[in-house]
């Protein structure tokens, strides 16, 4: 497994800005002057669960770096969440032979062969929001999962006054979900050892079966006085979950990501708060990475035969938004409803 080192967001920028500026600067003196015409060149995002909010803001991220640099793009993936049909979307992919695929995995093990097919090939591949560390990608672009995990423990230790049971809803075999449960065990166990996380239930990718596992954990705890939920997916299913059992007023939730579920429980008062990332600036700057790891220069590179990007995987972070603060806040609600949306 590669070691991972925290980057800066400003750091980010500036490596991906000389980065790119170095790749077009290179092809530049190669064709003389003028601008180089990539528009044959061609980049492709592979999702899990294509149509998905959250991954259409990624894909927004992804394709307006896409046009900045003047390159294709495209959003491939199964239309419901499935890491072996993912994987099956990625060697299709690949046999296209694009110029750079970047990757977000399902599944940290069903997706290592795929991955590792595409660099084969010779295509640069890395990954964004769900990592597959157990692979050859060049590098992991995502979320602070721990300190996400953390943002969550802090709430409800506040809410539930530092003791209580807890219930974990989360996606088995994600990385990232599995970090970010790690990340709310460890805070809750150094600040708030009065709280004791009794079931961690699967999701499975779907929000019926979040609802239907949450309630039948639910029922075997009836001391359970919160819900964290660690993906998006979940947190509608959680909360109804909750509603079903006709503990909406007893029980804390809490949710991931803004997508249009979660927010139209904050509004009923069903999730209480939700922890929210940058989903957009890590397509961006996923597509910058990936961009210029497909144009190596005269100067050898960390990930020869590509070209140079980061070595260290680059972390975003995140905060959490209180469902009085969503449904009093017009800019908040207007900044996180309007969802892209792509076919």
């Amino acid at each position: 497994m590669k070691k991972r080192t925290r980057t800066t967001l400003a750091m980010v920028l500036v490596l991906a800005l000389l980065l790119t500026a170095g790749a077009c600067g290179g092809k530049k003196s190669e064709e003389g002057s003028g601008a180089a015409d990539r528009s044959d060149e061609l980049y492709v995002y592979v999702t899990f669960e294509k149509g998905s909010e959250y991954f259409n803001w990624v894909y927004a991220g992804f394709l307006a770096a896409a046009d900045e640099l003047g390159v294709k793009a495209e959003l491939q993936g199964p239309a419901d969440a499935d890491a072996s049909q993912e994987a099956k979307v990625l060697d299709t992919v690949t046999g296209k032979h694009p110029n750079g695929i970047l990757a977000a995995c399902a599944d940290q093990d069903t997706m290592v062969s795929a991955i590792n097919n595409a660099l084969g090939e010779g295509i640069p591949v890395i990954t964004c929001d769900s990592d597959c560390p157990g692979s050859d990608r060049l590098c992991y672009l995502g979320t602070d999962n721990s300190s996400f995990g953390a943002v969550a423990a802090e709430y409800i230790g506040e809410q539930l006054g530092g003791s209580g049971e807890v219930i974990i809803v989360t996606l088995f075999g994600s990385a990232a979900q599995e970090e970010r449960c790690a990340g709310f065990n460890d805070h809750l166990a150094e600040h708030y050892p009065g709280i004791r996380v009794v079931e961690t239930c699967n999701e499975s990718g779907d929000t019926a079966t979040a609802e239907s596992n949450t309630t039948a954990a639910l029922q075997a705890n009836p001391g359970v006085k919160a819900v964290f939920s660690t993906g998006g997916t979940g947190s509608a299913g959680a909360a109804a979950a909750v509603r079903t059992i006709g503990r909406t007023e007893e029980i804390v939730v809490v949710g991931s990501d803004f997508g249009t579920a979660t927010l139209e429980c904050m509004e009923k008062g069903e999730i209480h708060a939700t922890v929210v990332d940058d989903p957009y600036m890590m397509g961006y700057q996923s597509m910058l990475q990936l961009f210029a790891a497909a144009h190596p220069t005269d100067i050898i590179s960390a990930n020869a035969p590509y070209g140079h990007i980061t070595t260290s995987d680059i972390y975003f972070g995140c905060s959490l938004v209180t469902a009085e603060e969503y449904t009093e806040n017009a800019d908040l609600k207007e900044k996180y409803t309007n969802t892209p949306s792509f076919n």
